[in-house]
């Protein structure tokens, strides 16, 4: 009685043979392993279930006819039949393939499939997500096994640098069957729903001049700050990911964007959806980011003397002394978030500049002299004090001091808002200046002294 073998090898016993088709056989092992990688796999189990379901009723009408012809039969191989009648009733399994060229990489322990290097060691092995991926947008295969440099890969995948990198190596003729026809597009289904308008989870699918247009930060700076977010009380949700939220948060600092429209951009189902993400990450963000970076918690004093103190900063403000903190808080400018419609707010006429500066810079009606009360210091002779009436605020005054020597103005303070800033003086200041140094001593008077100041004033059209 002739002998059967499995392609692995194995000699097949009567009771345990079974039959994938006319021409292939296999033995218990490698139908085990079969079993065992079909529960491992269930999208694939699916599909091969299906095929055998199918393929096993086709085997039953089949079978039926041949064990009526083998009844008129006077030999009949009863080994034969029952290898034909067990492979029936589970491996049935007949696909069709195709042949197509495919544009492929090189397939190899020792050299690489993105720059065709030779590695002699740190090889790491192309992930299964990232061969489809080149495959789907580049029409590229990479062979499975295939390995590339370790500097290729940032968290186990491809950089964007190295997907652009890749190329075809050679036209090789592959063999598609019928199940990888369909899973592949099954898996272009896939792709297609999981495409976003703007995926910051896949550090693939933006650039970064990407993140900086649109989060202002570059890619290595916004994953610098997402890192503070995981360790945190924000988790993922079914609308948006950590990530996710973070750059709705740094869009809307960054563009001004409407809630509405942040809902468009990142597929969240309406306004209220983006508002709890902002929430969120802001609260995160103060938690775990901010007293870790900002405020006077984080640095110490000699951090600050050795790294944020300039020499220019030391000759103005300590006499070049090198082990002095300085620390200036200047709330001249406050900076906040305008209106789009900023540049059509500060319009004005150019023909009304006249009336707006005589308007704006006549604070007085007074056509004499003004009276200051000058105070000077007994024992700093060069500080006076000159006491000046708000203009605003009837029962307000405001005491101006000025430090002074026959050549310069050395410093000045004043107790209003704005008389301790550190560039430029207030009004206060500067109307006792200019009373004391140089309309004191006129010996004309002018009806309307502040109509001159429109000399001041120039056209910015006119200059450009």
């Amino acid at each position: 009685m002739p002998h059967y073998y499995c392609p692995c090898g194995s000699r097949f016993e009567r009771i345990s043979s079974a039959r994938l088709s006319n021409e292939t056989k296999v033995c218990d092992a490698c139908r085990s392993a079969y079993y065992k990688w079909k529960r491992q796999n269930p999208d694939f189990g699916d599909l091969l279930s299906r095929i055998e379901e199918e393929e096993l009723a086709e085997a039953d009408d089949n079978g039926d006819m041949n064990q009526n012809n083998l009844m008129d039969s006077d030999i009949i191989d009863v080994a034969k039949v029952a290898i034909t009648s067990d492979t029936n009733s589970t491996f049935g399994i007949t696909q069709e393939t195709i042949t197509l060229p495919m544009n492929c990489t090189t397939s190899s322990h020792k050299t690489c499939c993105i720059c065709s290097a030779n590695m002699e060691r740190n090889s790491r092995t192309v992930s299964a997500e990232d061969r489809d991926l080149i495959f789907l947008k580049k029409n590229i295969l990479i062979p499975e096994g295939a390995r590339c440099c370790s500097q290729h890969l940032d968290d186990d995948r491809l950089t964007k640098n190295a997907v652009d990198k890749v190329g075809p190596f050679s036209i090789q003729s592959k063999r598609f069957s019928s199940s990888d026809v369909q899973l592949l597009i099954s898996r272009w289904q896939i792709l297609f729903e999981q495409q976003k308008r703007f995926d910051f989870d896949n550090p693939l699918s933006l650039s970064d001049d990407e993140y900086q247009i649109l989060t202002s930060l570059t890619k290595v700076q916004f994953e610098d700050l997402a890192s503070y977010l995981f360790n945190s009380n924000i988790r993922n949700s079914s609308n948006r990911s950590i990530r996710t939220a973070l750059a709705i948060l740094l869009c809307k600092l960054r563009l001004g964007l409407s809630l509405n429209i942040l809902a468009v951009l990142f597929q969240l189902p309406d306004k209220k959806a983006v508002s709890r993400s902002l929430k969120t990450v802001r609260a995160a963000l103060m938690a775990r980011f901010v007293p870790s970076n900002l405020g006077f918690n984080h640095i110490t004093r000699q951090e600050i003397i050795d790294q944020h103190t300039s020499t220019m900063a030391r000759r103005l403000m300590c006499d070049a002394e090198s082990n002095t903190a300085i620390v200036v808080i200047d709330g001249t400018y406050l900076y906040i978030q305008k209106s789009r419609n900023n540049e059509f707010q500060r319009t004005f006429q150019l023909k009304r500049a006249r009336s707006y500066v005589e308007e704006n810079a006549s604070t007085t009606d007074l056509t004499g002299s003004v009276n200051y009360t000058i105070h000077r210091c007994q024992e700093f002779p060069d500080i006076i004090r000159v006491p000046t009436q708000s203009v605003h605020v009837s029962r307000a005054q405001y005491h101006p001091i000025i430090r002074f020597t026959r050549e310069e103005i050395l410093d000045w303070w004043c107790d209003c808002t704005a008389g301790n800033c550190v560039i430029g003086c207030c009004s206060h200041i500067a109307s006792a200046i200019c009373f004391l140094s140089f309309e004191r001593w006129q010996t004309q008077s002018s009806p309307k002294p502040s109509g001159t100041f429109i000399n001041f004033v120039a056209n910015a059209a006119a200059q450009q």
